[in-house]
């Protein structure tokens, strides 16, 4: 035996300094001062050693940039508070127009930090003033591409007489720019309402920004405020090796290693991730010329979604792990460094995976060997990892070959085992984690056709609940795509095939509403999508059966149309409908103090809107019921949840596509139909493009061409009276607006309008908002009778009423039965009109007289 001893220090983390507000600030002389560090904290919260103690002082800046220290300006407020309030007035031995330092230490036991900012006292007692509401200058910004910092800000003023405000910003030393010039760093024109966005992307690494706001009120008075941006840089000088550099799919286990990676001292500790892309064959897409100067590698690696392997951070640079089998055998590891303020290093090495050769029976029982003994460590990642893998090399078995049942079984299987996975790795408090399970669904449900209905629905579910607990937190790009992936294969897959909707009613309650699941978990990833941006930003992803984007609004970005490429979408969103959304606050009122953050709203202030647009395959449709579109799902709200909108005085207006109709081009004509009734059995189907019916069973009353009028009846059999020559005018087609009914699962179109259509499309104005479609109805048939030619002049067509409408059940044509056998014998018929003779009819030896005779004159 052996030991060994070794000792570590844990040692106390540095206190955190902070004065809200910015680091440059304007008050006027006579001003109700408040300078705010309560955000000041200590990160190891150690309240063993009592409380944060906070100490203020304050010196003049000379014309010379010195300090004089001047504490007796402050002998009369409290010092010692996490808020230092005054009054700046000259009794007090304060002086106008010029500059002062105030510092704030606070310390906890032996620990200390300090934060200073510079205040300028203005003689102008009524200048405007210039705000920053909420922004965290304490923060190291990560220079991550597609990010920004919000700055909220307020601009005011005490002179009720005068109008406010006009408000500018600008970068200290950098050149005026537009958000679309490639560099510029604000993400919003200068003169934009609150918040400013920085775009973190045009940023460098350990850098500090210094953002001047300046505002303007009606007689050109001005004062302003500079806010610091402190850059942080990722992790650096470290390496990434995976060995061995080739091995076979599910069986090989490559080992991960991140070693020797650095950063700033206050930066610790590192955390690490591991995941892979599959790799394309070079020169398969022309996107990789795209990436000029970066490695081929590097290259490959960032055209497909990221697989995460762990579903969260781990402090352990090292990993093992299999890997999935890829089509064209390569694949790139990725290993990513991060620091505490989640800035990222990320480092890539190719590896080769041959595929497995194996049958799909014998992989049923090999996978099921391996996830029996992951199961049983409770190692829900471990676990999840293993079913992608093994559903790479089920997807790479020859159809031809394989029989279908053992494919679906296989994959029902590893369904079940990602569901019970799922709960184990903390979907609803990790976004990594919900990743990993997202990216492991898509994986399973690649090929739609292999889908069983049981691991169609437990998908569904899965992704229903996993989607929904993590919207509030986000998801980034490779997940929101592998999300919409597998939600588009669904689409293609048996439980959402055309007309399927009938068939899962048929299936009973817990398969009725599947529809309304996968709308719902489509509202979801739409408000993850969206989570954490900024008013003005937008995010959006395109498969093949689905279309989804997201729009974050704030009060100067709220009069967009919120579209998609296919044209669908809206087009007037009432101010009405957004202030419902934002919780009542209007971006219209004078009165309303602009750019507060949503954590410190007044009341009445609105909070950024968003909008979500999705267009989807119709997955309530069904046989008949005129729905013609896709699914249009419109959806407002903020702050993580869904706004129900109704009710609404002014409607919203939108756009709905669909196949072109030739038959709602104007002046369409629909054209007539004919067919003859011989016996009241009949149902007399026409061909024309809404299919109609006409009952020779039911009993109407003719209008006879000298006005008077009888009751007529079909004969009973054939041959048993004068047949009954229908014509029908086709009735015209129109296009409908409407919209899913959640209380009685159907379409209504109750609070909606057709403000325009077209052959290709409609524009509807809906007083309320849910998951609409374009629709068609036609109005009733015009049917025309005429009795059987006679020896006797025809009378004129008479007209009747139709006793049904049109069904939903086509027919190729006119249904008719034989012409009716020769009769012997006549009939002495009753007189239909007193002054017309009657033509006796034909008497039948089987069935006797008919009801109702020829006229002649």
């Amino acid at each position: 035996n052996s030991s060994a001893t070794t000792t570590i220090v844990v040692g106390s983390q540095v206190l955190v300094a902070s004065i809200l507000g910015g680091v440059e600030q304007a008050v006027a002389i006579g001003d109700d001062v408040e300078l705010d560090g309560s955000e000041s904290y200590d990160p190891d919260e150690n309240e063993a050693e009592g409380p944060l103690a906070y100490a203020w002082t304050v010196a003049r800046v000379l014309d010379d940039g010195s300090r004089e220290d001047a504490p007796a300006l402050l002998g009369a407020v409290d010092a010692t508070s996490a808020i230092l309030a005054f009054v700046p007035d000259t009794t007090g031995g304060w002086l106008g127009d010029t500059t002062y330092e105030f510092a704030l230490t606070v310390s906890r036991g032996a620990r200390s930090a300090a934060y200073a900012i510079l205040v300028k006292v203005s003689s102008d007692r009524f200048m405007p003033r210039a705000t920053v509401t909420d922004f965290d200058e304490g923060l190291k910004y990560n220079p991550t591409a597609d990010t920004f910092a919000a700055i909220y800000f307020e601009a005011t003023s005490p002179d009720p007489g005068r109008s406010c405000c006009d408000s500018a910003w600008e970068v200290e030393g950098a050149a005026a720019c537009l958000p679309e010039d490639e560099g510029c760093l604000l993400g919003k024109a200068a003169d934009a309402a609150s918040p400013m966005l920085v775009q973190l992307g045009a940023t460098r690494a350990n850098t500090v920004y210094r953002l001047k706001l300046t505002v303007t009120d009606g007689i050109g008075s001005t004062s302003s405020t500079v806010v610091s941006l402190t850059t942080n840089g990722p992790p650096t000088s470290g390496t990434m090796a995976v060995t061995p550099y080739r091995g076979t799919a599910l069986q090989t286990e490559f080992e991960f290693l991140l070693d020797a990676w650095s950063d700033d001292p206050d930066d610790y500790p590192l955390t690490y991730t591991y995941g892979y892309r599959q790799r394309l064959s070079w020169g398969s897409s022309r996107r990789r010329l795209q990436r000029g100067g970066a490695s081929r590698g590097r290259r490959s690696a960032e055209l497909a979604p990221l697989t995460p392997l762990v579903a969260d951070q781990y402090a352990s640079a090292w990993f093992l792990t299999t890997l999935p089998q890829a089509p064209n055998v390569n694949i790139t590891c990725v290993g990513r460094v991060f620091d505490r303020y989640l800035s990222y290093a990320q480092a890539f090495t190719p590896v080769r995976v041959d595929p497995l050769e194996i049958s799909t029976e014998d992989l049923s029982a090999f996978a099921g060997d391996l996830l029996s003994a992951s199961a049983d460590t409770g190692d829900g990642e471990a676990s999840l990892s293993l079913v992608s893998n093994v559903a790479s090399v089920l997807g790479g078995t020859d159809a031809s070959r394989r029989r279908l049942s053992a494919k679906q079984e296989l994959i029902d299987d590893l369904m079940a085992h990602t569901i019970s996975a799922a709960s184990l790795v903390g979907t609803g408090s990790s976004a990594a984690a919900a990743a990993q399970v997202l990216s492991t669904v898509s994986r399973l449900t690649g090929d739609p056709d292999s889908l069983s209905e049981s691991s169609q629905t437990g998908a569904l579910g899965l992704l229903s609940d996993v989607v929904g607990g993590a919207a509030g937190t986000g998801f980034d790009a490779d997940t929101a795509a592998a999300t919409a992936a597998t939600l588009s294969s669904l689409l293609s897959a048996s439980l959402f095939a055309s007309v399927a909707a009938d068939a899962r009613r048929s299936l009973g309650a817990a398969n009725a509403d599947l529809g309304g699941q996968m709308a719902g978990t489509v509202g979801a990833l739409a408000t993850g999508m969206i989570a954490g941006a900024y008013g003005g930003q937008n995010r959006s992803v395109v498969t093949d059966n689905m279309e989804l984007r997201a729009f974050r609004t704030d009060c100067g970005t709220r009069d967009a149309a919120f579209r998609l490429s296919s044209g669908a979408g809206v087009t007037d969103l009432p101010a009405a409908a957004l202030d419902a959304a934002a919780g009542g606050g209007s971006c219209d009122a004078d009165a309303r103090r602009r750019g507060r953050s949503r954590r410190r709203l007044l009341d009445g202030e609105p909070a950024d809107v968003d909008v979500k647009v999705a267009q989807l395959k119709n997955v309530h449709a069904s046989e008949g019921d005129g729905a013609v579109s896709d699914l249009l799902q419109i959806e407002l709200g903020g702050e993580g949840a869904t706004v129900k909108v109704d009710n609404l005085a002014e409607p919203i207006v939108f756009d709905i596509p669909f196949d072109y109709d030739p038959t709602l081009e104007a002046g369409y004509d629909p054209g007539i139909r004919t067919g003859t009734c011989y016996n009241r059995s009949q149902v007399l189907s026409f061909d024309c493009d809404v299919p109609t019916t006409f009952d020779c069973g039911e009993s109407r009353e003719v209008t006879l061409p000298d006005g008077s009028t009888m009751t007529f009846e079909a004969p009973v059999y054939s041959g048993d009276g004068v047949p009954l020559d229908v014509t029908v005018t086709c009735p015209a087609k129109t296009a409908a607006c409407s919209f899913w009914d959640n209380a009685t699962s159907s379409w209504s179109s109750d609070g909606c309008a057709v403000v325009a259509s077209t052959a290709s499309g409609v524009t509807c104005a809906c007083t309320h908002l849910t998951e609409f479609a374009a629709s068609t109805t036609a109005a009733d048939a015009n049917y025309f009778v005429d009795f059987q030619p006679s020896p006797g002049p025809t009378p004129a067509p008479t007209t009747v009423q139709p006793s049904l409408a049109p069904t939903s059940q086509p027919s190729p044509g006119p249904t008719t039965t034989a012409q009716p056998t020769t009769n012997k014998g006549t009939c002495e018929c009753l007189a239909a009109a007193p002054t017309k003779t009657i033509t006796p009819a034909a008497k039948s030896a089987i069935y006797g007289c008919p009801r109702i005779c020829s006229l002649s004159d």
